[in-house]
């Protein structure tokens, strides 16, 4: 009798397993990915803006799938433009980009079966940026901010203020010029540093209202069962 209840348990713990993995399977969702161009600063004005050190433009993207392999991204799938400058990233500009916030783009960015960049924007810009947040600039209020990433210099200009690519022609729009797609964990904030691409926990994905609710039912069931076969030993004892 002992050996009959145990191999119930058995069977009752593989099936609540193999749930567990469909409602794993069925809890995967969309998720950003990133794209970045780094570069060298050059004639910069800027006082915080470091010449001969490292800047970085990171593009955001989603457009709604779970995997960058075969894939295309067009101006409805950009969510953040996020600038790192200075080896040490200390001086940043994020910009969300929504309808309305003056972005611009020429082209799409697309990849082959393996997730490397086949297809690069031509051109993306924003002149002025409306909305943004900074940090690490010496100036409070800045007013008429001008990105453009298309080939050409400067690339990052507040004001009377700006910087150039050292190489002199911009920021280059070729997909050997900027990284694959990843998936992006980065908030559109310049407030929050983002995590390195090589480093930190992956996000956890959400799970589903249905997800939820299938896991709920899972555990109440097994409880149950639980329960049932507990009394049942009980009254046989």
């Amino acid at each position: 009798m002992n050996a009959l209840r145990l191999a119930a348990q058995r069977r009752v713990r593989t099936g609540a397993a193999g749930l567990l993995l469909l409602a794993g399977g069925t809890a995967a969702v969309a998720e950003p990915f990133e794209v970045t161009f780094t570069g060298t600063i050059a004639k910069s004005n800027y006082a915080e803006i470091r010449n001969g050190e490292r800047f970085e433009l990171t593009l955001v993207l989603d457009n709604g799938n779970t995997t960058a392999q075969g894939q295309t991204w067009d101006m409805s799938h950009l969510q953040c433009a996020y600038w790192r400058m200075n080896n040490a990233g200390d001086v940043r500009l994020a910009q969300p980009i929504t309808l309305g916030n003056n972005v611009g783009v020429v082209g799409t960015i697309s990849t082959d079966g393996s997730g490397a960049l086949v297809d690069m924007m031509s051109m993306v810009y924003s002149a002025p940026v409306f909305t943004y947040t900074t940090a690490g600039f010496t100036a409070t209020l800045l007013t008429n901010v001008v990105w453009y990433a298309h080939g050409f210099n400067p690339v990052l200009m507040i004001g009377t203020r700006r910087f150039s690519e050292a190489e002199g022609n911009g920021i280059r729009m070729t997909p050997a010029d900027w990284s694959a797609p990843r998936p992006s964990r980065r908030v559109c904030d310049a407030a929050v540093v983002p995590p390195s691409p090589d480093g930190g926990p992956a996000a956890i994905p959400a799970l589903s209202g249905g997800t939820l609710g299938l896991l709920a039912a899972l555990l109440a069931w097994a409880g149950r069962h639980r329960l049932a076969r507990t009394t049942s030993a009980r009254r046989r004892a």
